[in-house]
């Protein structure tokens, strides 16, 4: 499993879209798991059309 990182700052829609599968570049609809790490949420998602599975992870913004 991979875990990818996004830099909500420089690109703020990342969170918002959809990814694609590293493996065969099927787009990806819905998380199979969400977790919400207090600073941050990871999400793990499923390829249907492969089965390979990868995580991806951002930080949520701080507000003073």
């Amino acid at each position: 499993m991979r875990l990818s990182t996004g830099d909500p700052a420089r690109n703020p829609c990342h969170v918002f879209q959809r990814p694609a599968c590293p493996r065969c570049g099927d787009t990806l609809f819905a998380a199979s798991a969400t977790e919400f790490l207090g600073h941050g949420v990871r999400n793990t998602w499923s390829c249907e059309s492969c089965d390979h599975e990868f995580r991806t992870a951002f930080a949520l913004p701080v507000e003073n």
